[in-house]
């Protein structure tokens, strides 16, 4: 291919990427709304037991993708980005059929766990677009890819509301179409970014998120420090998304109809925000100011959330907390990123992706546990102790990364480890 042929192919490659991202928020999102609905018809019950079956939904997905992700990750830097991408949409394809015609509570159990699994695709196309982007972009494409997320997070509940009009079990067919053909897309369009030289021998032993890091870690040290900083800010944030609703409802008295508005203006402004703004504020900082800004503004903002007296402050402090929290993500990705060589892509980001799923077992449970005693112990004034407890893991985490980047030296992406510290020989 010659290099003029070359940029088109691999711009119709990020836009399918780029829609492969925003279709698993859609497709996500569509199954959402309908899933107490669904599950409280098939078991009977919409009290306790309800919640329960969800707690067992949440553990059982991340549980999957905990393991799932490192496993991807290494296929992917073995036989390259495409399989395993194009694997996983007609994989999702499948599950939301299952989805639709599951006959119990059990069968829907199974089928988010294979959601779980196949959601572990996400970092191999994170791997794809670095392969595909120059280090010094690298933040921007980031930031596009939050746009992407945040497509799907508008129109995923839109689409799963209308399509329910027609049939509790709509959104999964549609959802489902939405996949195939997304999958039968890319067998035309996404060409493979993983050169044959760059790839790895699969190491199955090493094929699980306790493996893969140590693994990692031994090749290139500072990366322990970076999974530290990952770990303590994710806790936070993912505690947070398990509980805000419950927190809005209870001390601003919204429901469902003013949570809905909330969330569908913090996705448009995240939409525009991501797309128009950041990639120029990210341009002008640099990746380092980039996590000093973002880090400290964003502990700032959530703390502020916890302390808000009012919805409407509430709100409003939220979206300038997003932006910066965004930003912060962006860079610490494309920092991380330049660590490692093109060969060791794949399971950087599928062990990025099991920290994560790590954090998704433990956060909810301890974040709910400190809104309740909150609660308990000082009403409304004291039900901001999650958000505190957030604010401070974020500024731990942002004190760590501006340390690692003053003290660390990067290695540029594309070099590769010395050879004492690859991740295993060159294919035969």
């Amino acid at each position: 291919m010659t290099a003029a042929s070359e940029k088109p192919a691999r711009r119709a490659a990020s836009i399918f990427i780029f829609v492969t991202i925003t279709l698993d928020g859609i497709a996500a999102g569509m199954a959402l709304p309908v899933l107490p609905t669904l599950v409280g018809k098939l078991s009977g019950d919409s009290g306790a037991s309800l919640a329960a079956v969800f707690g067992i939904f949440g553990t059982v997905f991340y549980l999957t993708q905990l393991f799932s992700a490192p496993v991807q990750g290494a296929l992917s830097d073995r036989f390259g980005r495409r399989p395993v991408v194009l694997g996983s949409n007609f994989t999702m394809a499948a599950n939301y059929v299952l989805f639709a015609l599951a006959p119990s509570v059990p069968w829907l159990i199974v089928a988010q766990a294979i959601s779980g699994a196949a959601s572990g695709s996400q970092s191999t196309a994170m791997a794809y677009m670095t392969d595909v982007t120059p280090p010094h972009e690298r933040t921007r494409m980031f930031a596009y890819i939050g746009v992407a997320t945040s497509i799907g997070f508008i129109a995923g509940p839109a689409l799963s509301g209308l399509a329910a009009t027609i049939d509790i079990r709509a959104p999964f067919w549609l959802a489902s179409g939405l996949c195939l053909l997304n999958g039968l897309y890319g067998l035309f369009v996404l060409p493979e970014s993983l050169k044959h030289e760059h790839r790895a021998r699969v190491c199955w032993r090493e094929a699980n998120p306790l493996g893969i890091l140590r693994r990692l870690s031994r090749a290139y040290p500072v990366l322990v420090r970076w999974a530290l900083v990952v770990l303590v800010v994710q806790f936070g944030m993912t505690g947070i998304n398990a509980i805000y609703t419950v927190y809005l409802t209870y001390r601003y008295g919204w429901l469902p109809h003013n949570l809905a508005i909330y969330m569908t203006l913090f996705g448009v402004w995240s939409l525009i925000a991501q797309a128009l703004v950041m990639p120029r504020v990210a341009k002008w900082l640099g990746d380092r100011r980039s996590i000093i800004v973002g880090g400290l503004t964003s502990a700032a903002g959530i703390t502020l959330m916890g302390l808000a007296p009012r919805g409407t402050i509430y709100g409003s402090v939220a979206f300038i907390w997003g932006f910066f929290m965004t930003l912060n993500n962006a860079a610490t990705n494309s920092l991380i990123s330049r660590i490692v060589g093109p060969s060791e892509q794949g399971r950087l980001q599928g062990a990025l992706r099991s920290l994560a799923s790590m954090v998704g077992i433990l956060a909810p449970g301890l974040f709910a546990f400190l809104l309740s005693n909150g609660i308990k112990l000082g009403g409304k004034a004291w039900a901001g102790a999650p958000f505190w407890a957030c604010g401070a893991l974020a500024l731990i985490g942002t004190l760590i990364a501006i340390r690692i980047t003053r003290t660390a030296r990067q290695e540029p992406v594309g070099l590769a480890a010395p050879a004492q510290a690859r991740l295993g020989p060159d294919p035969p």
